[in-house]
């Protein structure tokens, strides 16, 4: 601001030189004051009216920052409930008890069970993680024994090409 001052003063100081008359010089002298006036308040105004649209904007920012953060606690809550409890280790299984045909659901751990009790006859179910053995094809669910069933077939068609192959001789 002081620097606006000297300039002010300087521009006064060169007026005073150029009007000799004195009751001229106090006219132009008023009127460049009422024009310095006018523009103060304009800047004043506008100094307002930013900081009232900064203040606004910082409190929409501020609301918008709570808002967030109550959906970052219910993502947080949703992503706890949905993955805290979650052990890839653990499985839901459809079990059938081979002593009394009940069906029934169990959440198994496959590192830690090794027998369950079924909840009908309380007979005690051994569990098999094993996954290097196949089991006799009764289960509904059997993957591993169609892989042995097709090495079965093409054992038997590399046989009969073989046989083919000595009926021609």
């Amino acid at each position: 601001m002081s620097e606006f001052i000297k300039k002010y003063d300087k521009i006064i100081e060169e007026i005073e030189k150029n009007i000799q008359d004195e009751e001229q010089f106090n006219f132009v002298k008023d009127k460049i004051n009422e024009i310095s006036t006018m523009f103060m308040n304009m800047f004043d105004n506008m100094s307002k009216y930013s900081e009232s649209k900064i203040n606004a904007l910082e409190e929409n920012q501020n609301k918008l920052e709570q808002k967030l953060n109550k959906v970052q606690n219910i993502v947080e809550d949703m992503k706890n409930d949905i993955y805290d409890d979650y052990n890839e280790d653990d499985y839901e299984f459809e079990i059938v008890c081979p002593y009394c045909n009940n069906v029934f659901t169990s959440n198994v751990e496959t590192n830690v069970n090794q027998e369950i009790e079924c909840p009908e006859c309380h007979n005690t179910i051994e569990l098999d993680w094993n996954d290097e053995e196949c089991c006799t094809g009764s289960c509904s669910s059997c993957s591993g024994c169609s892989g042995i069933e097709e090495k079965e077939d093409l054992e038997e068609e590399v046989d009969f090409e073989i046989d083919k192959d000595d009926d021609d001789m």
